[in-house]
């Protein structure tokens, strides 16, 4: 279950900045874009984003500034979900628009793409939804031999790419119709997606498409959720702008915590939480899975640690300097 407690204001100010911004990314810039952009905004070069977003993509990209980048890492673990466009009758070597089509199927094609039933269409797409392995596109920023791998894309080379163990939970199709790409109506897929971490929503175009015996292409990606945080609530670069030149960007920050909200809660008295901040471990009292990762919070409320469950004890993962007040969402069950 996810908690949406309103953004709070970080009480010191705008020159020493601790929290999370839910943006809501343009398309045409990366998420390394972005980054600088907030920088900028928030006078401080501690910032970090939680799972990219391709250029062409829009949507939720979570924008950790000051000790919240050091959560980087767990929210970039959580689940995802998207809206995605997929066109059928084209394939391209990006996958998505962003390269020229490098297959174009006959206007004949088309109409008998055009005339798969919604029926065929949903029960078709429930096959993909599950545990999975997939293979990701030569048009990605993941690394090979010590190359990106659209590094290697864009100088015409092909490698072979291990395939990744990644979970569809579920995949709803929304409509079905033609879609402008150039001078031509292409059947289209408007699907919402929930996924794990590691999905590329490009391959899976591309698989849905094969499954249809099409090429097929990823037209049009939003991000409408990254862990707890929702696209309804993401602000836009322009709204961030306005608050800082108000000095009011505080005021959009979530707590550091609100990125570990679908961890267990473990509460730590006096002496736990000092033990904790000293790096030494305390008894666990939970039937929970070795490695699993909880948030701690001290007896006023404060958010002190990330503790991971090492023989049937907490250990401090990471630990965390005390804040001004305590968390909006440390009461929560």
């Amino acid at each position: 279950m996810w908690y949406n407690p309103v953004p709070i204001l970080n009480l010191r100010g705008d020159c020493n900045l601790n929290g999370i911004l839910n943006l809501n990314k343009p398309k045409g810039i990366t998420a390394h874009d972005a980054v600088a952009k907030v920088r900028r905004l928030a006078g401080t070069k501690r910032v970090g984003h939680a799972g990219t977003l391709d250029p062409a993509a829009t949507g939720v990209l979570p924008i950790c500034i000051g000790a919240a980048t050091r959560v980087v890492e767990y929210l970039s673990d959580a689940d995802k979900a998207y809206r995605a466009s997929i066109a059928l009758g084209l394939a391209t070597p990006s996958y998505d628009l962003e390269t020229p089509p490098s297959v174009i199927v006959e206007n004949g094609e088309l109409a008998r793409r055009s005339a798969l039933t919604i029926t065929e269409l949903e029960v078709l797409l429930q096959t993909f939804v599950g545990p999975q392995m997939q293979t990701p596109p030569m048009y990605s920023a993941l690394h090979v031999g010590g190359q990106r791998l659209y590094e290697l894309a864009r100088a015409g080379k092909e490698v072979e790419r291990a395939a990744r163990s990644i979970t569809i939970y579920s995949l709803k199709l929304l409509s079905f119709a033609p879609l402008m790409i150039g001078d031509t109506a292409y059947p289209t897929l408007e699907v919402d997606i929930e996924c794990s971490k590691g999905t590329y929503i490009r391959s899976l175009a591309v698989d849905i498409g094969a499954r249809l015996r099409a090429p097929a292409v990823l037209a049009a990606l939003t991000r409408t959720r990254s862990g707890p945080f929702r696209l309804e609530d993401a602000h836009t670069l322009e709204a961030l702008a306005e608050a800082a030149q108000e000095g009011q960007l505080a005021d959009l920050l979530y707590p550091t915590d609100y990125a570990l909200t679908d961890l267990p809660r473990v509460e730590l008295s006096l002496d736990d939480e000092r033990r904790i901040r000293m790096g030494q471990t305390i008894p666990a009292d939970s039937a929970a899975a070795e490695g699993t990762l909880a948030r701690a919070y001290s007896t006023d409320g404060l958010f002190v640690a990330i503790l991971r469950l090492q023989a049937q004890r907490w250990q401090p993962d990471k630990v965390f300097n005390p804040d001004l007040a305590p968390s909006p969402i440390s009461g929560e069950g």
